[in-house]
């Protein structure tokens, strides 16, 4: 395989910027709704973000050196025999901390700023993630009190071990996000299209569908994917897209969603029609 990872585009940005609240790459820019699976932060919804709920981050590795990281609530496993990964995978970890915790204090404020982060870095020595050891992450977060497990990543074939562990994850109660994919000529990308999943896909600023994002045989909903800004270390900022990016920010909602409205609530709001958990 097996590097589980859904190659989602980065530019890098050095420019001075106002600190970014990444709520707003989740809110609607326009009254048009373009597909009824793209969702949008709810208008009702309150904004003190104050969550202490865990999250759970499966990656290939971290950047502890990220700014806005300081003084969040952050514990990293390390599975895959390794405690470092390339710089690749520890810049889409950091961004991906960094969109769901960041702390505001220099370049983004994160959607759940207060609630604790589990981050499992999967990558192995030879820069590989394989699905065994994301199985592992996964049984770890389960074991840890996730409310929500957010997987950016993602490979072709289905696997056994971590379909279990995705089995046992939702059987606890846990809301598992992962994302679909960027290549619009292939399946849904596993673990995405597990039924426990909810398979995210990723749209533009404005609701439209990213041309190529996997979307067969099924996609849950849809999230801002487009152009989203980050800290992937120190000061840096990078200027993703792809489903990758969605995944994560629809985990942030899920989280708020879950703790302002209860798990069943947060499900009906994503998902037009809820997935088995048999």
């Amino acid at each position: 395989m097996c590097g589980i990872n859904d190659n989602s585009r980065s530019v890098v940005e050095r420019e001075r910027t106002a600190v970014i609240d990444a709520v707003g790459y989740l809110r609607a820019r326009t009254a048009a709704a373009h597909d009824p699976r793209v969702v949008w932060w709810p208008s009702s919804m309150a904004e003190d973000r104050e969550t202490r709920l865990t999250i759970g981050l499966i990656e290939g590795g971290f950047d502890q050196s990220v700014a806005d990281l300081d003084g969040a609530c952050i514990t990293v496993q390390w599975f895959g025999g390794a405690r470092t990964a390339p710089l690749w995978f520890r810049e889409h970890g950091a961004f991906s901390a960094s969109l769901l915790v960041g702390q505001g204090a220099v370049r983004l404020r994160g959607i759940v700023p207060r609630a604790r982060l589990n981050v499992a870095c999967t990558a192995s020595a030879d820069g590989v993630i394989r699905p065994d050891d994301v199985a592992a992450a996964i049984r770890w977060l389960t074991s840890s009190g996730a409310a929500v497990i957010v997987i950016p990543l993602g490979q072709n074939d289905t696997h056994a071990g971590l379909a279990a562990a995705l089995r046992a994850a939702t059987h606890a109660g846990i809301t598992v996000i992962a994302a679909a994919g960027n290549s619009a000529a292939e399946p849904v990308l596993f673990p995405a299209r597990d039924p426990r999943c909810l398979a995210v896909g990723a749209c533009t600023a404005t609701g439209a569908l990213l041309p190529d994002c996997a979307s067969t045989p099924k996609v849950d909903l849809f999230v801002r994917g487009d152009r989203v800004r980050a800290p992937v270390r120190g000061r840096l900022l990078r200027t993703r897209s792809g489903t990758s990016v969605a995944c994560v920010l629809a985990g942030g909602l899920a989280t708020t969603l879950i703790a302002e409205y209860g798990r069943t609530a947060a499900i009906a709001h994503l998902a037009r029609q809820r997935k088995s958990s048999s």
